[in-house]
């Protein structure tokens, strides 16, 4: 059925929801998406079920078949039965047991009677005297609707109901392995009436077709209820006749139907709860995965633009730097040229250049090294002077520049 089917992948997609943790986000939200989608399908089969009769829905219906004398007792509950599990208060009695069958011997000795006069012979052991017809009624069937019903019976068979009753006490309690309960009534009447009319025949042979037909239309018109399925009228096969027995087994084996699809729907929907919740909780930790995320670009791109600013300042920075230091060189060459300065000196001068220029000084750096080297120069020219007393001697006057 396709309704198990979709079970089986309720079971399965919901598999990877137990233990959270263990799966990504995006494969939990993939499960939780294709879960509502399941559910949705779910609800169609169901409806699906329910027209096609798996939910029961009160309609009317009369069986008549033979009858035994017990039923007299079974209806007035002189013999209990196991189907009686609730309160015996409600129901309604148009007499007891022993009242009934001492009607019944009355009238059937009546009507033995009018047979020999009729045929000029006793009636057949083998005659069926006692007819039984169950009717299926709803829960606010009255006592007065029944009498109805019995007095349209009694005038188209020409015949004589000798009981009648309406139980409200059999049933079951549906769901009980579920939380909620249901108590479910089989509400239904009882009518005995004898299998003979009148003159002594048989009312058997007027059940036709068309009449039987008719009755259900007709208490279906007197109970206030919907008919059920006109087989003749809607030209449909009609389905295999139950007996009053066979019909409330059928009845009960229906309803154990609903009841385990019922328990089905129940566990799948506390599944259902379960997806939704971890759903919302997924959403909210994504949501505040999102924010952290981000928070965390807007932090990395301000960054990036400090770190533009930064080696754009750098490179204006470097850039002054090496023109600082060219136009200081240049002076201190202009001072050596004119103090004339040997080779030697300039090499001093043009390794201390390369020395500025590879590594990354600031301007403050570069003064004080130019200072020092200055210094050095002097001193190197002090030196020179006392050998050679014809030479000007340099002082840190001509480096005031720097």
């Amino acid at each position: 059925m396709i309704f198990l089917k979709r079970a089986c992948l309720f079971k399965n997609s919901l598999t990877p929801l137990w233990g959270c943790s263990e799966y990504p986000l995006h494969t939990l939200k993939g499960c939780v998406s294709g879960l509502f989608e399941s559910i949705k399908d779910f609800q169609k089969d169901l409806i699906l079920l329910k027209l096609k009769g798996f939910v029961m829905e009160a309609k009317s219906s009369i069986h008549i078949e033979k009858g035994k004398r017990y039923y007299f007792f079974h209806n007035d509950r002189t013999y209990e039965t196991s189907n009686s599990i609730f309160d015996k208060k409600d129901n309604i009695y148009s007499c007891n047991a022993k009242e009934a069958l001492k009607n019944f011997t009355k009238e059937i000795k009546l009507r033995k009677i009018a047979y020999e006069k009729r045929v000029h012979q006793k009636l057949q052991k083998n005659a069926m005297t006692h007819l039984s017809a169950i009717v299926n009624i709803k829960s606010t069937t009255t006592k007065e609707d029944i009498e109805k019903l019995v007095k349209y019976i009694e005038d188209k068979l020409d015949t004589k109901v000798i009981q009648y009753v309406i139980h409200k006490d059999e049933g079951h309690i549906k769901n009980k392995d579920l939380v909620t309960k249901e108590h479910k009534v089989n509400y239904h009447a009882h009518i005995e009436l004898l299998g003979i009319d009148s003159d002594g025949a048989s009312i058997r042979k007027k059940l036709s077709r068309k009449f039987l037909s008719e009755l259900q239309t007709e208490t279906a018109k007197i109970l206030k209820m919907q008919r059920g399925v006109n087989y003749a009228k809607e030209e449909k096969p009609r389905p295999k006749r139950l007996n009053t027995y066979e019909y409330k087994k059928h009845k009960e084996d229906m309803e154990k139907l609903e009841l385990k699809y019922k328990a089905k729907l129940y566990t799948l929907h506390d599944k259902y709860s379960y997806a939704t919740r971890s759903n919302k909780r997924l959403s909210a930790e994504l949501k505040q995965k999102d924010i952290f995320i981000e928070t965390l670009q807007s932090k990395i791109k301000d960054l990036q633009e400090l770190i533009t600013a930064l080696e754009q300042s750098a490179k204006k920075e470097k850039k002054a730097s090496k023109n600082f230091i060219k136009v200081n060189i240049n002076k201190i060459k202009g001072v050596m040229k004119k103090y004339k300065y040997t080779r030697s000196d300039y090499a001093i001068l043009e390794q201390e250049m390369k020395t500025l220029k590879n590594t990354n000084t600031t301007q403050v750096e570069v003064i004080q090294k130019l200072k020092a080297l200055s210094k050095k120069l002097i001193l190197k020219q002090t030196d020179a002077v006392k050998i050679d007393k014809s030479k000007e001697i340099v002082t840190e006057n001509n480096f005031t520049e720097l």
